[in-house]
C-alpha cells in the first residue's frame, strides 16, 4: 500500500503550500497538454519555488504513472503526489464526477 501523507505534513519548514491539480487521472491516455505545458516551465522554477514554499503536483493517477510521466518529460524538480483510492478531488470540489 502506499504511504499516505497528511496534509498538514506537507508543509515542511514553510508556511505556504502550493498545490497543482495535474489533469492526468486513470481514465485519461495521456495527460492534460495544457497541464504539461505549465509543468515544464514549474521544472525550472521548483528549485527557487523551494526556497520559500512546499510545492507538490497531485494527480489521480498511481504515484508510479506519474513518476514514470515525470522521467518521460525529463521533470527532476517536481514532487509529485497521488490522489489515487482518496478523497482529495471531491474534499476540494475538484471532482464533480461523483
Amino acid at each position: 500500500m502506499p504511504e499516505q501523507v497528511r496534509m498538514s505534513d506537507l508543509f515542511r519548514k514553510h508556511d505556504t503550500l502550493i498545490l497543482y491539480s495535474f489533469m492526468y487521472g486513470p481514465e485519461r491516455e495521456t495527460p492534460c497538454p495544457g497541464c504539461t505545458h505549465l509543468l515544464d516551465g514549474l521544472d525550472g522554477a521548483a528549485p527557487h519555488i523551494f526556497q520559500r514554499a512546499s510545492l507538490y503536483i497531485v494527480a489521480k493517477s498511481p504515484i508510479a504513472r506519474l513518476a514514470a510521466w515525470a522521467h518521460f518529460r525529463g521533470w527532476d524538480h517536481l514532487q509529485f503526489l497521488s490522489a489515487a483510492g482518496n478523497t482529495y478531488d471531491a474534499d476540494y470540489f475538484g471532482d464533480t464526477s461523483k
